[in-house]
C-alpha cells in the first residue's frame, strides 16, 4: 500500500505533466465575460490580443556531462527580481541556483528532518522582502533561505498544511488535507483555503474527498483505480499573483474567481465553452506518461501492462488545465496543451476582461513571466529536462 499512497502523491504533484500535458484542441468559444462581485450583468469585450511572439535566450539543463546542469525527472522552479534561477530538483531533495547567464552558482538544501532539510518540498516561491521559501508536502514546516542559499529560520504549521504561497499583506494561500490514521480506514479530504498570517482559515475555496482503493484489489488495480479516481475528478486550480491577488477555478467548468489577498472576492471570469472529448492521441500520449511512472516504481512490465489496461478515461477533458499570472495584472488560463510542442491561452486583463486566445509554441509547464521576461521548464519524449528563458512580446 506504501506504493500506492507513492502514486496518488505523484499524480497530485504532477497534475500538470501526468493529466495536464495532454493534447487537447481548442474549445469553441461563444463569448467572454466578467462578473463583478459575482453579481452583475456579464460585461463582455472583443478580444485584443493576436499572439505573443517569444524568441528562446537561454537554456539551463544537460542529458549527460556536468551534474551541475541535469535535473530529475521531478522538477519545479522560480525566478527572483534579479533574473537568478531556482531549480527545486524533487529526486535529490535540493535546490541549484542559477545566474541571469545561465552558470550554475551554487547548490543548497538536502534531505532530512532538520534545519534546512526536507523530505517532500513544493514549490519555490519568495515573499515580498526577496526571502526564498519552500514548504514541505505533509511535513507542516515552511523553510526560509536567503538568496544565497543559506538558511534562516523554518515556521512550524498546523497539520498536514501544505504548498504555501505567502502574500504582501502576509496572508496566504494553501492546501490542507485530513486523513485517516491508517490508509483504508476512511476517505482522504483535501482543501484549498486562504489563511491569515497564524494560519487561521479565512475562505475556504474547495474540498475534495479521495478513497484509496479496497486491499483485496492488485497492485495494478489499485494504482488503476487511483489514476481513473485522478482523471475523473475535476482538477482544481489556485495561483497567486505578485501582488497577491488569488485566481481559483475548477476544471469541470469555465469560471474562474479573483480574491484579494483577505479573500475579497473581486469577480467571476466566465466563458461559454463547449466540453471537448479525449481523443486517441490524447488517451496514447496520456497512458505513456502513466506507464514510465509505473515502470519506474515497479520494474515490471506484465504489471505495467495490467495497469494501463485498467485504467477508465472520462468523456471530456476539463475545460482548463492551469492558471499563470502575468505581468500588468493580465491573467493566462491553460486551455490547450499539444504534447510537448504548444500550448493554447486565453488571456484576460487586470480586470478580468478576455484579451484573445493564442496558440504559442511552447510547453508551459510551471511557466512564470517576470520582469518582462518569460521561462518554461521543457521535457522532451525522452524525459530530459531543461529550464529556458524568453524575451516575448505581446501583440
Amino acid at each position: 500500500m506504501r506504493e500506492i499512497i507513492r502514486l496518488f502523491v505523484i499524480l497530485s504533484f504532477f497534475g500538470i505533466v501526468l493529466v495536464g500535458a495532454v493534447g487537447i484542441f481548442p474549445s469553441v468559444s461563444r463569448g467572454a465575460s466578467f462578473i463583478p462581485d459575482g453579481q452583475s450583468k456579464p460585461d463582455s469585450v472583443s478580444a485584443q490580443i493576436k499572439t505573443i511572439v517569444f524568441k528562446e535566450e537561454l537554456s539551463i539543463g544537460v542529458a549527460e556531462g556536468d551534474e551541475k546542469y541535469m535535473f530529475g525527472s521531478s522538477v519545479v522552479f522560480n525566478v527572483d527580481d534579479r533574473g537568478n534561477i531556482f531549480a527545486l530538483d524533487w529526486d535529490i531533495k535540493q535546490v541549484k541556483k542559477y545566474g541571469p547567464d545561465g552558470k550554475y552558482i551554487l547548490t543548497f538544501g538536502r534531505a532530512g528532518q532538520g534545519p534546512g532539510e526536507f523530505r517532500n518540498p513544493s514549490g519555490v516561491r519568495f515573499k515580498k522582502d526577496g526571502t526564498l521559501y519552500i514548504s514541505e508536502n505533509f511535513g507542516n514546516k515552511l523553510i526560509f533561505f536567503d538568496g544565497n542559499g543559506v538558511y534562516l529560520s523554518q515556521t512550524v504549521l498546523p497539520a498536514n498544511i501544505f504548498d504555501i504561497w505567502i502574500s504582501p499583506a502576509g496572508t496566504c494561500l494553501g492546501n490542507k488535507q485530513i486523513a485517516p490514521q491508517f490508509v483504508g480506514q476512511g476517505p482522504v479530504e483535501n482543501f484549498i483555503i486562504i489563511f491569515d498570517g497564524r494560519f487561521q482559515p479565512i475562505l475556504e475555496l474547495h474540498k475534495e474527498s479521495f478513497v484509496f482503493p479496497d486491499h483485496s484489489l492488485s497492485p495494478a488495480q489499485a494504482h488503476a483505480e487511483i489514476a481513473s479516481e485522478s482523471l475523473a475528478r475535476p482538477m482544481a486550480a489556485a495561483v497567486m499573483g505578485e501582488e497577491g491577488r488569488i485566481y481559483f477555478g475548477c476544471g469541470d467548468q469555465y469560471a474562474i474567481d479573483a480574491f484579494t489577498p483577505e479573500g475579497k472576492k473581486l469577480y467571476t471570469i466566465v466563458r461559454d465553452v463547449e466540453p471537448i472529448p479525449y481523443l486517441k492521441k490524447d488517451i496514447d500520449f496520456l497512458l505513456k506518461a502513466y506507464g514510465e511512472s509505473m515502470m519506474s516504481m515497479y520494474k515490471s512490465e506484465p504489471l505495467t501492462k495490467e495497469y494501463l489496461r485498467l485504467i477508465r478515461f472520462p468523456k471530456f477533458k476539463p475545460f482548463f488545465r492551469n492558471l499563470i499570472p502575468m505581468e500588468e495584472g493580465r491573467l493566462a488560463v491553460v486551455v490547450d496543451v499539444e504534447g510537448y510542442q504548444s500550448t493554447w491561452l486565453d488571456i484576460f486583463d487586470l480586470g478580468g476582461r478576455f484579451l484573445g486566445r493564442i496558440k504559442v509554441p511552447i510547453p508551459v509547464m510551471n511557466m512564470i513571466f517576470k520582469k518582462g521576461k518569460a521561462y518554461a521548464l521543457h521535457e522532451d519524449e525522452s524525459g530530459f529536462m531543461s529550464i529556458k528563458r524568453y524575451s516575448y512580446e505581446i501583440k
